[in-house]
């Protein structure tokens, strides 16, 4: 339905729902959501791949150093 209607933009809460929206749409830009409370060793994972961005949640406001040893390859929000 959203993509009939020209969004190219997801937030995601789950890998398995960054999969299929990339199974319907793949040049869809998604995003991880905050309420996956992604971590610096999840983003090792291969399985976050999918994701063209990450919404950080909150204790990284404490953790400016933490921020600076992420991949680049993501976009964070």
């Amino acid at each position: 339905y959203y993509i009939n209607l020209g969004f190219t933009k997801f937030c995601a809460g789950s890998i398995q729902q960054a999969q299929l929206i990339r199974e319907l749409f793949p040049s869809a830009e998604i995003i991880a959501s905050i309420t996956m409370k992604v971590s610096p060793t999840d983003l090792l994972n291969k399985e976050f791949e999918i994701f063209d961005g990450i919404v950080l949640w909150f204790p990284y406001n404490r953790k400016l150093s933490v921020i600076k040893t992420l991949p680049k390859k993501y976009k964070y929000i």
